[in-house]
Order: C-alpha cells, then sequence, then structure tokens
C-alpha cells in the first residue's frame, strides 16, 4: 500500500523524467497483476483518481475483483466512455451502480445504463445531477420502468426534462410533484392535462397503424 501511494503520487510528478515515468508505470502494472487482492486494493485507492494512470492499467483495474474495480468505476476518469459501456453491458448491477454514480455520465454511458440496467440502476442514475440524459434515453427509460412508482417520481425530480418527457410524466407522478412539472413549465394544468391527453391519442394512433 505504501508503495502505490508513492508510485502514484509519482506519476502526477511534472518533473519526473520520461525514463522515470516509465518506471513508474512498469511498477503500477507489476502491482495490477499482484497476486494478493490486498495490494491490488491498496493501489486501486491510490490511482483511482489520478489523470496519470496509463489507460491499460486502469481498464485492467476495472474488470476485477469488486473491491479493486469499484474505485476505478466510480473515479477514474482514464476510462473512456466505450470502456465504461462494455463494463455497463456486462450486466452486472454493482459495478453499474458504480458508473450510475461517476462525477460526469455522458449521454452515451447513460444510455447504456438505461437499456441495461434494473430499477435501482435506474433510480441512481436519476439522482446523480451530473448525469446527461438526452430525450430519448428519458423514453426508454419510462417505457421500462414508467409503470413503477418510484422511476417516474425521481425523474420528475429533476432540474431540466425535455418538454415531451414533462407531458408523459403529468399522468404518472404523484398530484404534488405533477404541480412542480406544470408550475416549472409554465403550464397552466388544463393546458397540460389537454397536451397529455393529445399525446396519448397519437401514441394510440401509431399502435393502430403499425398493427394494421
Amino acid at each position: 500500500a505504501r508503495i502505490a501511494s508513492k508510485v502514484c503520487m509519482g506519476l502526477s510528478a511534472e518533473r519526473l523524467t520520461p525514463g522515470e515515468r516509465a518506471l513508474a508505470e512498469d511498477i503500477v502494472r507489476l502491482l495490477a497483476r499482484d497476486a494478493v487482492v490486498q495490494v491490488r486494493v491498496a493501489l486501486a485507492e491510490a490511482v483511482r483518481s489520478n489523470p496519470a494512470l496509463p489507460h491499460d492499467v486502469a481498464v485492467q483495474l476495472a474488470r476485477d475483483v469488486d473491491e479493486v474495480a469499484l474505485p476505478i468505476l466510480h473515479f477514474s476518469e482514464c476510462l473512456t466512455d466505450d470502456d465504461l459501456i462494455e463494463i455497463v453491458r456486462a450486466g452486472d448491477p454493482v459495478r453499474q451502480r458504480a458508473v450510475a454514480n461517476r462525477k460526469t455520465v455522458s449521454s452515451g454511458v447513460s444510455g447504456s445504463l438505461i437499456d441495461c440496467g434494473d430499477e435501482t440502476v435506474l433510480i441512481e442514475l436519476l439522482n446523480n445531477r451530473s448525469a446527461t440524459i438526452d430525450e430519448a434515453g428519458y423514453g426508454r427509460a419510462l417505457n421500462r420502468f414508467g409503470e413503477r412508482t418510484r422511476v417516474p417520481d425521481t425523474m420528475a425530480r429533476r432540474q431540466a426534462l425535455p418538454s415531451e418527457i414533462v407531458v408523459r410524466l403529468i399522468n404518472m407522478v404523484s398530484e404534488e410533484l405533477q404541480a412542480q412539472r406544470v408550475s416549472r413549465y409554465h403550464l397552466t394544468p388544463s393546458i397540460a392535462k389537454e397536451v397529455a391527453v393529445k399525446t396519448r391519442e397519437r401514441g394510440a394512433c401509431g399502435l393502430y397503424s403499425s398493427g394494421s
């Protein structure tokens, strides 16, 4: 653990020569392959927020056992969106929740969490104010979990929502949250209800047309 901490500090030092930095990276790679889990755990904790961590080591640690992987999945900025999406698609809810709670979550990663995660993962994502979710993602989330109260209610509490999603939520959430959404988007209750009814009618027509 002491070696990991010192090497981590060294990786970020600007005074390192190219040879010294390469040596530090080699030490990190050796620690990442250590047979003792506690060593890899110590390394993950030491380098989890280090922007100089080599990408291949970040990926290796992110695929390790949970004790090693979770700090990296939650904190490391060295993982790309493609790395995170691959991990999310593997289907492990514990790791998906770690990704959902990252400081920044792109719309692409959010989309994979919405498509592959369970309800608890989606709740974590919706509660993360820094997560970027596009309109299509919100729509798929409601398609999957809209009949369950927690998802629409949690979604309704987010600061900014596309207008079409607001309309869909109006008939799903509690009266208190309905009032909040109507007020935030400057809709009168009668207009909100009218838009919601028309939206449902359009959806019904679309289903009828596709069925015929």
